[in-house]
């Protein structure tokens, strides 16, 4: 499962990350079988269709511990009954916050965007993906990093 993830510029109160399938560098992707890859990935993490702008979804569901922090910023997302992590984009400031918070908002994007999108691009992605019902969420907490156990409290 091929993918990569962008931080949204958001409101102070919550941040998320965006997973969509990488745009190919080489040639075009086949966008039925990126739908299919990234309806997988949504499927895995338990995510369902989002509540953005006007589009009708679901509110998303507590998905369990799935992601990991490691020293550095390296971030892992993790799936049942799967032996292989996702890697996510690493950004020291994105993960420290995560950190602190406990908890994390993960979005999946049915569509391709490149790996170097710019913000405003990303924004645009998310707002077309939200009015069109092309974008999944499911809210996960932390897993141990390295022998850190995630407090307790940070799961209520």
């Amino acid at each position: 499962m091929a993918g990569s993830s962008c931080a949204r510029s958001d409101p102070p109160r919550w941040r998320s990350r965006v997973q969509a399938a990488p745009a190919p560098q080489f040639e075009d992707a086949d966008p039925v079988e990126v739908e299919r890859q990234m309806l997988d990935v949504a499927r895995f993490l338990v995510a369902v269709p989002a509540v953005l702008g006007t589009a009708h979804g679901m509110a998303p569901a507590f998905t369990g511990r799935r992601v990991t922090v490691h020293p550095g910023g390296d971030m892992l997302v993790h799936f049942d009954g799967c032996s292989y992590s996702l890697r996510v984009t690493k950004s020291p400031r994105w993960s420290s916050l995560v950190m602190n918070l406990g908890h994390v908002l993960l979005a999946v994007g049915l569509d391709e965007l490149s790996a170097t999108a710019s913000r405003s691009e990303i924004d645009e992605y998310i707002e077309h993906a939200g009015e069109t019902g092309r974008i999944h969420a499911t809210v996960a907490a932390l897993t141990e990093a390295r022998n850190r156990p995630v407090p307790a409290a940070r799961l209520a």
